[in-house]
C-alpha cells in the first residue's frame, strides 16, 4: 500500500524526502534498495490509517526505494507536529488501486457429468425411496422391441440387463417414447451411467436376475455412454449350481450350470395341455 497509494503523492511534495526516520544510521529504513524494515518499536505507525490498518498496527513489509533517491532521506510531518512516522496527510484512507478479479471458474450450476460420477452407487444399494442416484454398469443382454396392445391402446417395450463392478444385476425397461430415445443407444458389452429412473418390483416371470427390483426408464431419464471400457466390470456373471441341486429348486428358478455334454437327442414334437 505504501508503494502504490502513498509514495507517488509524497514524491510530489519533495524529491529530497523518503519514508521512515532521518537516515542517520539508526533503526528504520536503510539506504540500500529493497531493504526490509525489521519489526521493532520504531516501526509502529502512530499517524493516520492506511486502508484497513489500524493506527498502531506494526508495519512488517518490504519498502522499495527508487534508484534516484537511494542516498537521500527525509521525514514526513506527523499529525502531532515535528517529524515522526508517516501519518495520513490526505485526510482519508488510501483506496486500493485495483479490485480483486473474479475467480476463473465458479460452480454456478450443476455439471451433469461430474455430478453423475460423484453419485455412483452399487446396484445392490438401489431402492424405491431414493430420488437421485446413478449407477455405472455394463449391458449384458438386450431384448428386441416388442409391440403390444392393452386397455390403454397399442404400445411398445424393450429391456436390457445391467451388471456393475460389485456383481449387482438389474433389468431396465423402456416403454413408448423412451424406446425411440434409448434403443439405438444401448449396445451389449458397453458401459453406461444410468440415472433418473424409477424402481418398481421386478416381475420374476420375465426377469431371471437376482434383484427384487427393476428400473423403469422414462424420456426424462439419463443414459450416458462411458468413453472407455471399465475392466473392473465383468462382461458376464454366473452363479453355478450343482446338477443335483435342481430337484430341490422352485419352479421357474433360473440356474447356471457348468458341465460336459454326454449325448444329444434329435428334436421332436409334443402336445401341450392347452392343445397346442
Amino acid at each position: 500500500m505504501l508503494g502504490s497509494a502513498v509514495a507517488p503523492r509524497v514524491e510530489q511534495i519533495g524529491n529530497n524526502l523518503s519514508y521512515g526516520r532521518p537516515n542517520n544510521g539508526g533503526p528504520g529504513v536503510d539506504s540500500s534498495i529493497c531493504q526490509s524494515v525489521q519489526p521493532g518499536a520504531n516501526n509502529v505507525l502512530s499517524g493516520g490509517t492506511y486502508g484497513a490498518m489500524s493506527a498502531h498496527n506494526t508495519m512488517n513489509a518490504n519498502v522499495v526505494h527508487p534508484n534516484s533517491h537511494q542516498n537521500q532521506s527525509f521525514a514526513v510531518p506527523g499529525t502531532g507536529g515535528g517529524f515522526g512516522p508517516p501519518g495520513n496527510i490526505y485526510g482519508r484512507p488510501a483506496q486500493p488501486s485495483y479490485q480483486q478479479p473474479p475467480p476463473p471458474h465458479r460452480n454456478s450450476g450443476p455439471v451433469a457429468k461430474n455430478e453423475a460420477a460423484s453419485r455412483v452407487i452399487p446396484i445392490s444399494a438401489l431402492n424405491p425411496y431414493q430420488r437421485t442416484w446413478t449407477i455405472k454398469a455394463r449391458v449384458t443382454a438386450k431384448v428386441h422391441v416388442k409391440n403390444f396392445n392393452n386397455a390403454r391402446g397399442p404400445g411398445k417395450v424393450f429391456s436390457f440387463d445391467l451388471l456393475d463392478a460389485n456383481g449387482g444385476e438389474i433389468r431396465a425397461t423402456c416403454f413408448g417414447v423412451a424406446v425411440d430415445q434409448f434403443y439405438d443407444l444401448i449396445e451389449v458389452d458397453k458401459v453406461y451411467l444410468v440415472s433418473r429412473g424409477s424402481l418398481k418390483p421386478a416381475n420374476k416371470r420375465f426377469s431371471p436376475l437376482n434383484n427384487d427390483y427393476e428400473i423403469n426408464l422414462e424420456p426424462s431419464s439419463s443414459i450416458e455412454v462411458c468413453s472407455g471400457d471399465d475392466s473392473s466390470i465383468p462382461k458376464q456373471q454366473f452363479n453355478f449350481r450343482q446338477i443335483s441341486e435342481i430337484a430341490n429348486m422352485d419352479k421357474d428358478t433360473t440356474v447356471d450350470l457348468l458341465g460336459v455334454v454326454t449325448s444329444v437327442r434329435p428334436s421332436f414334437t409334443v402336445m401341450l395341455k392347452n392343445g397346442g
